[in-house]
């Protein structure tokens, strides 16, 4: 994988970079996200008013995710996904015993509804708290995964994308054909990002190879599990992550599509249960037809 270096991390060259990452597919890119990005590229963190219509937003409730999943409509699927987001800077749990305590944001496609060889390829960052005795260190990476059922490989590191905790992330998977996904990734901050790779979905040894079916796309804010097993890590505290994104629908890979925005997005609650009550470790709320916010922890009470 190529590493393109943008010469600089100004604004012109922020956008720049954007623009040779959506190349080969500006003409699905609404236009507020269209040209060279700039409206992705120019997302700030002040902070917004919650979307007028949050209250109607259906919730559901996971033990590893939280953020917002669309379905496409009219008998279409998703070819495409876009999300852009700033690296949090997540910090230890009070009291956190020595150990690692781990979160990921990442945008991915088919991860929300159960059927038959589903898979999930996703993109993103990862932000790991490593707590030794009265120290604590944070370690920030790019990375990208195709999950699958049954032959997951390990999570992929960018070694050569350095990210920081602040630095603008622009992300983007593009379905090729059934079984066939096309990965970018770019740190506008730094002015860097990787050049474009495709990759075909993995398969059982012997099997058929699963296909994208596009029924659901996400942005999430993850407590991952400690590969390969399915033990989860310690979450850390604090850490908001503001996702800006769309996806992109068609009837298939490579015909016309029309662009999806949040409205109407499922919002998923990241939990883990006590012995007496139920914690909400992460909760995300909509800020606008393109954006969404997973918020600090909080807790409820008792299931």
């Amino acid at each position: 994988m190529t590493l393109l270096l943008a010469g600089g991390a100004g604004p012109p060259i922020r956008r720049a970079v954007l623009a040779r990452l959506l190349a080969p597919d500006t003409a699905t890119v609404p236009a507020e996200f269209s040209a060279a990005g700039a409206a992705l590229a120019d997302v700030a963190p002040q902070a917004a008013a919650p979307f007028a219509s949050q209250s109607a937003t259906t919730r559901l409730v996971s033990r590893n995710w939280s953020g917002a999943s669309i379905t496409p409509r009219q008998a279409r699927r998703f070819t495409e996904i876009y999300g852009a987001w700033r690296v949090p800077r997540p910090v230890a749990p009070d009291g956190a015993p020595d150990g690692d305590y781990r979160s990921v944001a990442f945008i991915g496609l088919d991860g929300q509804r159960r059927y038959r060889d589903a898979t999930l390829p996703q993109i993103g960052t990862a932000h790991t708290v490593r707590v030794a005795g009265p120290h604590a260190t944070l370690v920030t990476e790019a990375w990208w995964q195709w999950w699958t059922p049954d032959a997951t490989p390990r999570p992929q590191v960018f070694r050569r994308l350095p990210v920081r905790p602040g630095d603008l992330i622009l992300c983007g998977l593009v379905v090729l054909d059934p079984t066939r996904v096309r990965f970018l990734i770019c740190n506008a901050t730094a002015g860097l990002a990787v050049e474009p790779f495709e990759r075909t979905v993995p398969a059982p040894c012997g099997a058929a190879a699963p296909t994208v079916s596009g029924a659901t796309a996400e942005w999430v804010l993850e407590r991952p599990s400690i590969f390969p097993t399915p033990r989860l890590f310690g979450f850390p505290a604090g850490g908001a992550v503001r996702f800006t994104g769309f996806a992109v629908s068609a009837a298939a890979p490579g015909q016309p599509g029309r662009h999806e925005s949040l409205v109407g997005a499922r919002l998923i609650d990241l939990v883990a249960a006590g012995r007496r009550r139920v914690a909400t470790l992460a909760a995300p709320r909509r800020l606008g037809p393109h954006r969404v916010e997973i918020g600090p922890p909080r807790e409820i009470g008792p299931p």
